[in-house]
């Protein structure tokens, strides 16, 4: 397992090579599963004090800010089990016989989070571009085409040059996610609770002042109890005028 500065840094380098250290000539390394032959960004991140719940929101905080939401697909959203997965694309752009192509990775992205951790998987990749003439998508898996430099196209340099921004795409991605669970303020977590203390006070306060009002409303029956009694006095007091006025009569 390793830690987000760790992981960080393996990124950082890798970005600093592909900066600086290669050209469109030959493509970036791709991550590639051992077992299924598939590309694939993965890793599992440790970091310490933040609980489950935290991460899962952070994390689908940072999908709805990083991702079209016009064209993101949620396939699982699961707060209570910590699971998050996606059908999401990123935009590709190369030149073929000096025309500028936009092509489509799409790819799925799935985060699993637990209490003081979390792991993310980009993958399930392809490469699509929409035919404007036939009215149709053109897409295949990314490993179809990949490595280029091994097989003969005639557009061999501009997979090469998609292969590689797909590399620098699903990258800035991975140190955006990581920065942002990474950067998370845990004394936020902590003023969270606090105030959800505060309001629990505040609601026995508020109890108490239910009890202060049912004390009032009580002296207020005796106060109008008085009032009422105070008509029947003068209620006798006329009456009594009366018999005295019919004696004297």
């Amino acid at each position: 397992m390793l830690n987000y500065l760790a992981v960080l840094f393996i990124y950082l380098g890798l970005m600093s090579l592909h900066s600086f250290g290669q050209s469109n000539s030959e493509t970036i390394p791709l991550p590639i599963d051992s077992i299924t032959g598939k590309i694939i960004y993965t890793a599992s991140i440790k970091n310490d004090g933040i609980v489950k719940d935290s991460i899962y929101k952070i994390a689908k905080a940072w999908i709805d800010s990083n991702y079209n939401s016009e064209y993101v697909i949620y396939q699982v959203d699961d707060l209570q089990g910590g699971k998050l997965r996606i059908i999401g694309d990123v935009i590709l752009k190369a030149t073929y016989a000096k025309l500028d192509l936009v092509y489509y990775g799409e790819h799925t992205l799935e985060i699993n989070v637990r209490d003081n951790e979390y792991d993310y998987s980009f993958k399930d990749f392809k490469l699509k571009k929409y035919n404007e003439i036939a009215n149709e998508w053109y897409e295949f898996p990314a490993e179809e085409k990949y490595p280029p430099e091994k097989k003969v196209y005639a557009a061999k340099k501009m997979y090469i040059a998609l292969y590689n921004n797909l590399n620098e795409q699903i990258g800035n991605l991975v140190l955006s996610l990581l920065g942002a669970v990474g950067e998370y303020d845990k004394s936020a977590e902590e003023e969270w609770y606090d105030e959800d203390e505060y309001w629990e006070d505040d609601e026995y306060r508020e109890e108490d002042e239910y009890k202060e009002d049912d004390k009032y409303w009580e002296n207020y029956d005796y106060w109008e109890g008085e009032e009422e009694l105070g008509e029947e006095e003068l209620n006798e007091e006329e009456l009594k005028k009366e018999e005295i006025s019919d004696d004297q009569k």
